[in-house]
């Protein structure tokens, strides 16, 4: 994740206006997410698939970690594959583990991270109290409870009690599995007749990125159109955030770019 200048840029413009929040999930860590976006102050950050994660400024953790044994024994499984596949890596965080493969051979690396995915599966067994994750270019092993519906259900409290004001538009954009449970979720909180967070008739842009199954309404074709997205929505609030709603401008630019 190495977002560039310009998409910088473009997310301090959002962010500055106050009608606006911008949330941002990473599977790094915080040091390296929190420099990376070091710019953009008033960014809503989840390092560490949400263990750690900043609103308003300030840092907090979901919860303690008990026992990080667990950690160890997989980074010498994943180091074997690494062994194998020129490019991979293993990247180990305070709460989860990484095989990242993305600068590896593409179908070499696809092919290793199922087998390594049904090794980790029979090795921690049904009953463990981690999971296994797939995404593009890695594959990443978390605790159960450490849960992206959960992160979504605490930006959504902290946004209600901060603006005292329920949203009128959202656009969520996702990437991989672990996305799917909050198009779930969103779906029903925006259509419920007395929602807490979203006002009825609520514009609500749920998106994938990529062509790929999706219990997403939309998809953004790829990375690039992505950051086309979010330069087109940083140019429209600098100028005309004076006087339009981010609503008018977001679906104006989503009409753009989301297939």
């Amino acid at each position: 994740m190495q977002p560039t200048d310009k998409t910088l840029v473009d997310l301090t413009e959002i962010t500055q206006d106050s009608r606006n929040t911008v949330g941002l999930f990473s599977t790094e860590r915080r040091n390296y997410v929190q420099h990376v976006f070091s710019n953009v102050p008033q960014l809503w950050l989840a390092a560490e698939s949400g263990y750690e994660y900043r609103i308003s400024g300030t840092w907090r953790s979901m919860f303690k970690m008990s026992s990080r044994g667990w950690l160890q024994i997989l980074a010498a499984v994943m180091q074997e594959y690494c062994d194998n596949v020129d490019g991979s890596i293993v990247e180990t965080r305070n709460s989860t583990i990484v095989w990242n493969y993305k600068n590896a051979e593409s179908e070499h690396g696809s092919s290793c991270a199922k087998e390594l995915y049904l090794q980790i599966k029979y090795l921690i067994g049904p009953n463990a109290p981690i999971e296994i994750v797939q995404g593009n270019g890695f594959l990443e092993v978390k605790p159960k409870q450490l849960k992206k519906e959960t992160l979504l259900s605490i930006f959504l409290q902290e946004l209600s009690e901060e603006h005292f004001s329920k949203v009128d538009f959202l656009l969520y954009i996702g990437a991989d599995t672990s996305d799917e449970p909050c198009f779930e979720q969103l779906k029903e909180l925006t259509k419920a007749p007395k929602s807490k967070f979203f006002q009825p008739g609520c514009s609500s842009f749920l998106c994938i990125l990529g062509k790929k199954p999706s219990k997403a309404d939309f998809y953004v074709d790829e990375q690039e159109k992505l950051s086309l997205l979010i330069n087109k929505l940083g140019q429209e609030t600098k100028k005309r955030k004076k006087n339009r709603s981010y609503h008018n401008l977001v679906q104006e630019a989503a009409g753009d770019n989301v297939g």
